[in-house]
């Protein structure tokens, strides 16, 4: 068979060469790599130490070069692989394992191991596995620069810092100020090496002071593998200098037994120490002294840590006029003087209300919502919205036909009062016509406004004027009776005021309204010109 020729073109040949490459490259990164479990170990001196290489496939040796040896060592799978003090570890070549137990490391193994194993048939070595040995060395002790030393004031800036020098590997700085943790103010840690492996770390802190800080311990904590915990911080003390602070004016001390003997006793905070004087009665009380009469005495002041003292007046024993009186303490040093006075009470200290920070809120959401309710109530108010939308149109809507103006009154016994009651006109049956009513000839001849009334006619009370500007005339008693129906559009309302019906001297005089519906039925304008012409006839 003949064999096929293939003509390569330059292009072809071009893009052969490409995926050859590519071809080359896979099947490099395919290739099994040196596997270390543990790029780093640190460890003190006279400590044991496990090294390890792995690949996935068996190996035929196994080889390590130690810090500052160029030349390679064979590790063997027997009991002494190297020398007394290193040995082989592993689970075996077959299963790709290359390593070393050092049982006691030393200086002279701080740096770096490698390890070489065997490729697999046909391939290259790999490139050889490192691991970094550092044998731990203890830096030099902490200190403080610059120094917190001498005093200070309200407001001014401490700024120190933290040197740790010459440690391997690096130490790590932490602060606290009375032991709880230094966060604020804390800048970033800086690293340095010298010639050698060794490394110095530093870091500056910064606070501005207040009296809280008075008497306050700093502490630079150096944490490292080989220092020691007594070799592990720096301390200082600040001192922050102010008068007596001032407090509560007057202060007040409950439960003072009159009889008995009682004791004043005032918190200072001040630094340094202050000097005291009671003051009671105009009488002067110094320092670990009695008055003249003996009932009052001053104690040494008692320091109760970081700037704070008690000062204590003892009276012995309590008089009633003492509860009148006010005790002057006078407190003082170099930075200034402060006055406290102090009134004593017999009473029990109140209790106070603490609501707490829930509490708080609460209160305020509370309000919150009582001015929103507020000020919906004043907006429906004000734009006739809601409930005051409906009586406006209430108001404003028309009467309807028949309504009665007021609504009855209930009876208050046998003397009601608002009654009310409806003269209707009533038609002639036996006419077809109905007879046009003037404004007199609304009331009935039989109608008497005053049968109304409590106590029939024999009520001699007047009747008022009507609504509708109708006057009642005694003429009217001789009209003809309303009719029968009456158009209910055609009612007009009337309002009689009343008297009282009975006068009695002991008891107060009760006004009464009573109602009555007077029935107008509006005339043409001929009949009210007719009607106009008979009025005057009867004046006359």
């Amino acid at each position: 068979m003949a064999t096929p020729v293939f003509k390569m073109t330059a292009p072809l040949a071009g893009k052969l060469i490409v995926v050859a490459a590519v071809f080359s490259v896979a099947f490099a990164n395919d290739a099994a790599q040196v596997d270390v479990l543990t790029k780093e170990v640190v460890a003190l001196p006279g400590q044991s130490v496990n090294l390890l290489c792995r690949v996935s496939y068996s190996i035929n040796f196994c080889q390590f070069s130690f810090p500052g040896i160029t030349t390679l060592s064979n590790i063997y799978e027997t009991e002494n692989a190297y020398s007394n003090n290193i040995k082989y570890h592993g689970s075996g070549f077959s299963n790709g394992e290359c390593g070393i137990s050092i049982e006691k490391v030393d200086e002279s193994n701080n740096g770096e191991f490698k390890c070489i194993v065997s490729p697999k048939k046909g391939e290259r070595f790999m490139d050889p596995g490192v691991i970094s040995v550092i044998i731990a060395k203890a830096p030099q002790r902490p200190i403080l620069s610059p120094t917190v030393a001498g005093s200070y004031q309200i407001g001014d800036i401490l700024q120190t810092g933290c040197i740790v020098r010459d440690g391997r590997p690096r130490a790590n700085i932490s602060w606290t100020l009375d032991d709880v943790p230094f966060i604020d103010g804390v800048q970033q840690l800086r690293t340095s090496e010298s010639g050698s492996d060794l490394i110095t770390v530093s870091q500056n802190i910064s606070r501005r002071l207040s009296t809280t800080d008075a008497g306050s311990t700093l502490k630079c904590i150096v944490e490292h593998i080989a220092l020691r915990p007594q070799d592990s911080v720096a301390t200082a003390q600040i001192n922050v200098e102010f008068k007596p602070l001032p407090q509560e004016d007057p202060l007040r001390i409950y439960g003072i037994k009159i009889g008995e003997t009682a004791q004043i006793n005032v918190t200072i905070y001040s630094n340094p120490l202050p000097k005291i004087d009671w003051i009671v009665d105009n009488d002067l009380v110094s320092d670990s002294s009695y008055d003249g009469s003996g009932r009052f005495h001053s104690a040494p002041m008692t320091p109760l840590g970081k700037a704070t003292y008690n000062a204590t007046l003892t009276i012995s024993p309590v008089e009633r006029e003492d509860t009148e009186k006010t005790f002057i303490l006078k407190a003082r040093n170099i930075r200034g003087e402060t006055i406290y006075n102090i009134k004593i009470s017999t009473l029990e200290e109140p209790e106070g209300v603490d609501f707490g920070a829930g509490g708080i809120v609460g209160i305020v959401i509370a309000v919150i919502f009582l001015l929103v309710i507020v000020f919906l109530l004043i907006f429906a108010k004000a734009t006739n919205r809601w409930c005051f939308g409906d009586r406006v149109e209430h108001r404003g809507k028309p009467r309807s036909a028949g309504e009665s103006s007021d609504t009855e009154s209930t009876n208050e016994g046998p003397h009601a009062r608002g009654k009310s009651a409806k003269v209707k006109n009533e038609e002639n049956p036996e006419s077809k016509e109905s007879t046009p009513m003037t404004r007199q000839s609304i009331i009935p001849k039989s109608f008497n406004l005053k049968s109304l009334l409590p106590g029939g006619s024999k009520n001699k009370d007047k009747v008022g004027q009507i609504e509708s500007g109708v006057t009642l005339d005694p003429k009217v008693e001789e009209e003809k009776p309303l009719q029968s129906k009456i158009n209910p559009t055609e009612i007009v309302y009337a309002e009689l005021s009343l008297g009282p019906t009975t006068v009695q001297e002991n008891k107060p005089q009760h006004d009464r309204t009573e109602y009555a519906e007077i029935v107008y039925k509006k005339q043409p304008i001929e009949n009210q010109m007719e009607t106009k012409d008979v009025q005057s006839a009867e004046s006359k």
